[in-house]
């Protein structure tokens, strides 16, 4: 249906405001809502650029998956899921992306029960699809989760968001594996910048780091008031920073 509606759409040569995009937008929602479909906005965390994505309210992701991937496929995709928000995450390194070895390795896509080819075959279904994202940086090809994903995914995501904004758990220990929020603009920070206290819970996307900054006298993290130097990610560009 997106498809036929892109096809199909034409847009009048004037300029159009962001105020009028968003009453089209929750009109075009008050019609489709009887087909469990909705518009949402989102914000692409590597440019900043604000984008609508149709997606499916009536059933969760892996029932959507269902649709156009075998069992075998769909576990391989919670294979990647795991791998990005939680293997991938750790007190020293935020990276949240997987890279194409690391996906295509033997463990991970036996337990999946898929060949090396099928395994392939699948990674560009997911990024055709819009499931995942690929980028290469440095040497290396990584899988992250595209903005779709963020969107729909997000009753499985919000189970591993930190919103205490503490360092602790209740218990004392070091808050570890938990995904954080903007402190800016409150969306999940899986690209952008972490405070340089590694034990500070304070991240920004870096369209966000940069405004929220701009306002600042003194650039210093609002919570531990630690130097706010853009230089300690979070994604892949992590990886490399840690290897400088």
């Amino acid at each position: 249906m997106a498809i036929c509606i892109y096809e199909n759409a034409s847009v009048d040569s004037v300029l159009v405001n962001i105020n009028t995009l968003e009453s089209y937008i929750s009109d075009i929602n008050n019609a489709i809502i009887a087909l469990d479909l909705e518009i949402r906005k989102t914000i692409d965390q590597s440019t900043g650029v604000a984008i609508w994505i149709l997606i499916n309210t009536a059933s969760d992701v892996f029932s959507q998956l269902s649709t156009n991937y075998n069992p075998s496929e769909i576990e391989f995709f919670k294979q990647l899921l795991d791998y990005i928000l939680i293997k991938s995450n750790t007190r020293q390194l935020e990276v949240f992306a997987i890279t194409s070895s690391q996906a295509l390795k033997e463990s991970c896509i036996k337990s999946a029960g898929l060949s090396k080819v099928s395994a392939e075959a699948s990674l560009a279904a997911f990024v055709e699809e819009g499931w995942l994202s690929k980028t290469m940086h440095g040497t290396h090809m990584y899988f992250t989760l595209s903005p779709r994903s963020l969107l729909e995914l997000y009753p499985i995501i919000k189970m591993y968001i930190d919103d205490s904004e503490n360092d602790l758990n209740h218990e004392g220990a070091k808050i570890t594996s938990l995904l954080k929020r903007c402190k800016a603009c409150h969306n999940v920070v899986t690209q952008g910048f972490r405070c340089l206290n590694i034990d500070c819970p304070i991240r920004f996307h870096e369209y966000c780091s940069k405004a929220y900054m701009a306002r600042q006298k003194d650039k210093l993290c609002p919570k531990c008031g630690e130097i706010w130097i853009e230089r300690n990610f979070v994604g892949k560009k992590a990886v490399e920073s840690a290897n400088t």
